[in-house]
């Protein structure tokens, strides 16, 4: 009750606006928040991240490419960017030794997303990276937070965006993922700012994520037991795929 009480009368010491860029360092989020986020995100104590914050000029780096991505998107789709900015409107920058940590987005870091900006070289990339950790956010909160599925955890399947087998719920989620990132670069495409290079690399990506998104599908078509919401869930994302 102490710590409840504390979350719930604790304030941020500079408010939030969309498109705000950190790392996971002190300076920026203070000693206990720094603790705070690492411990949501890096849950899995047999496999720790071991997150630590990134260089300056990368941060420096990524809020440049945050306000062109935020231009793209109010040119293609006010309402992508309306719901990215909800989501994820505080971006956390941080990376690992091992260079593994992509990105991450948790119930218990609601309107944070963190990305690893060793994966983001573009601004195109920087969409579709938001578009995936928010695409988990946006779960959750359909969810609060519930799984999707009934599937027992120790089950485990090939997944679509990770190398070793994972829980039915990890690859539904990976599979929404997919449709909702293909989906933001769908949407990006009406952007009249990209140049040939930029539509080349959209075309790529959608090709790319589509097949992964039929990879993944099949595995939770064959094998997933949704809850209620969940398969409401999913067969809306099935059925925008299909258009």
């Amino acid at each position: 009750m102490r710590l409840a009480s504390e979350l719930v009368a604790r304030r941020p010491d500079r408010p939030g606006r969309p498109g705000t860029v950190l790392t996971i360092a002190e300076g920026d989020l203070g000693a206990i928040d720094v603790a705070r986020y690492r411990a949501v995100i890096d849950s899995d104590v047999e496999q720790p991240l071991g997150l630590r914050p990134v260089e300056p000029a990368e941060v420096h780096r990524i809020r440049g490419l945050v306000a062109e991505a935020r231009g793209l998107l109010t040119e293609a789709d006010l309402t992508l960017l309306d719901e990215i900015d909800t989501l994820g409107h505080q971006i956390v920058l941080a990376t690992n030794a091992s260079g593994g940590f992509g990105g991450a987005a948790t119930v218990f870091l609601w309107g944070a997303v963190v990305l690893n900006p060793a994966r983001v070289p573009d601004r195109v990339t920087l969409v579709e990276g938001l578009a995936h950790e928010t695409a988990h956010a946006l779960l959750f909160g359909m969810t609060l937070g519930a799984d999707l599925t009934t599937n027992d955890p120790i089950e485990r399947y090939a997944s679509p965006l990770r190398r070793d087998p994972r829980p039915i719920e990890g690859i539904v989620h990976a599979t929404y993922v997919l449709a909702r990132m293909n989906h933001a670069l769908m949407a990006l495409r009406g952007a009249k700012s990209l140049d040939d290079r930029e539509r080349v690399l959209i075309a790529n990506k959608l090709a790319h994520n589509r097949a992964s998104y039929e990879a993944g599908l099949g595995v939770v078509l064959a094998h997933g037991r949704f809850t209620p919401d969940g398969e409401a869930i999913f067969d809306a994302c099935r059925e925008a795929m299909a258009i």
